[in-house]
């Protein structure tokens, strides 16, 4: 296994970087609360 870790502690580092991985996102969009509807942006062909 990689850098010498049984795969029982590989999978769970890796399952804890993910779940801190979407803990960061998450935390970022409760932060800035994000405006993710598209609708309101025209695409450059319409706005002529």
């Amino acid at each position: 296994m990689p850098a010498g870790v049984s795969w029982a502690r590989y999978i769970r580092m890796l399952g804890a970087s993910v779940l801190a991985m979407f803990a960061g996102a998450q935390a970022v969009h409760q932060y800035y609360l994000p405006d993710l509807v598209r609708d309101k942006i025209k695409p450059s062909y319409q706005q002529k």
